[in-house]
């Protein structure tokens, strides 16, 4: 969305994947990976909102280096 990060969040917009960020959030939870669904510009549905929000924080504090990135 922004073209860089100075956080290490990563926004993805989905509307031109045909899918919703709250339907993604729920099949990445069924692989047990926890990602956040989030508002994109231009999302009038906040409940059904058109991105998730990944970030690298959470994946350091279990373990993950450089490598695994």
């Amino acid at each position: 969305m922004s073209g860089g990060t100075d956080n290490h969040l990563i926004l993805v917009d989905l509307k031109n994947k045909g899918a919703d960020g709250s339907r993604v959030e729920c099949v990445f939870e069924m692989a047990n990976i926890y990602i956040n669904k989030n508002t994109v510009p231009g999302d009038k549905r906040p409940l059904y909102p058109s991105g998730i929000r990944l970030g690298s924080p959470a994946m350091t504090t279990r373990g993950c280096g450089l490598k695994d990135f």
